[in-house]
């Protein structure tokens, strides 16, 4: 294993349609992701090996800080600094079991680790569940790669330590697993809603919601979202590709110019979405390229200090450190 990063889909995929008057889009961002990059070779047991993600039997998780499988099972747990839930206990404990991950190909159950010593020194060890994903070969990168999907339930950026292993399902019994790796903590992206309503005559949209998992808001842990109408420059020419998703404080950047309108929200602990709808006005029918819509959450990440509530006035809102940007969309208009 080299190392481990955190991704997330779009629904709909990436490119988009313009949005058109009377248009409407619903996007969402799927987090949960973990894309783990691997040295190669790969399939070194043969055909049909997999990327093993090694639980405790059951989802039991760690019994104790001495616990002796805390090397060689995956944990997880609650980002404590957030108001937040933590991620779902499954029956057997506070471990992630077979059932919060998703995408996998197969799954193994009650299956022995080649670490575990023998019977009189094996006080506190169980047998293992294993979830087993497909390895695909990144050709730019020259790395196979495998994405792990992970459901962390209402919990807010968790984190989680993977334990991983090659599972070949194929093999003989008490064979299928190599030994444990262990990779960095990370921590899991939530999921976003956003969406989107162009009036019949494309002057006017209606940002219907944000929805997703967020933190209970209670100072200092801030946050807020806004949405900017940013028109195209004209006398900037477009260097093409994808536009670079980082919107300088200004609200400008060197392709897209002047914010034209937005709305700000709060967030509120007993629904754990944005209440508020917001209104924002073109100055022309949409639908040409001209415009886009710009999305965007921030998120307090520092000491506590003297705030009462989010920043509510669009015209100083601070983008800036202790401000980390965590959520954006774009939608082109």
């Amino acid at each position: 294993m080299l190392y481990v990063i955190p991704t997330f889909g779009w629904d709909p995929p990436r490119p988009r349609p313009v949005l058109k008057p009377g248009g409407s889009l619903k996007s969402v961002r799927k987090g949960g992701g973990l894309r783990v990059y691997l040295d190669r070779p790969w399939y070194s047991s043969g055909d049909g090996e997999l990327l093993g993600v090694v639980l405790r039997a059951g989802g039991a998780g760690l019994a104790s800080e001495n616990d002796p499988m805390k090397h060689v099972i995956t944990t997880w747990g609650q980002d404590v600094i957030r108001l937040s839930k933590a991620p779902p206990a499954n029956v057997g404990g506070q471990g992630p079991a077979t059932a919060d991950f998703v995408g996998f190909k197969q799954i193994g159950a009650k299956l022995t680790l080649d670490e575990q010593p023998p019977p009189s020194q094996s006080a506190g060890w169980t047998q293992v569940d294993v979830v087993g994903y497909s390895v695909q070969f990144d050709e730019e990168r020259k790395l196979w790669y495998a994405d792990i999907l992970v459901n962390p339930g209402q919990s807010y950026f968790p984190f989680i330590r993977l334990a991983l292993a090659r599972f070949q399902p194929d093999s003989v019994a008490g064979a299928e697993l190599s030994r444990v790796v262990l990779c960095d903590i990370m921590q899991l992206l939530p999921d976003r809603t956003f969406s989107v309503n162009a009036s019949a005559d494309g002057k006017t949209l209606q940002v219907t919601d944000l929805q997703g998992v967020f933190p209970l808001f209670v100072p200092p842990d801030l946050g807020f979202q806004f949405a900017t109408l940013q028109e195209r420059s004209t006398t900037i020419p477009d260097p093409g590709g994808p536009i670079v998703p980082v919107i300088p404080d200004t609200g400008a950047d060197p392709i897209w110019g002047q914010r034209l309108s937005f709305f700000v929200t709060g967030d509120f602990p007993a629904k754990g979405f944005t209440l508020l709808p917001g209104t924002i006005s073109s100055p022309e029918p949409i639908g040409s390229g001209k415009y886009r819509l710009v999305v965007r959450e921030y998120r307090y990440f520092g000491p506590p200090g003297p705030f009462g509530g989010a920043p509510l006035n669009p015209q100083s809102i601070p983008t800036g450190p202790p401000w980390r940007l965590v959520y954006m969309d774009i939608v082109d208009m």
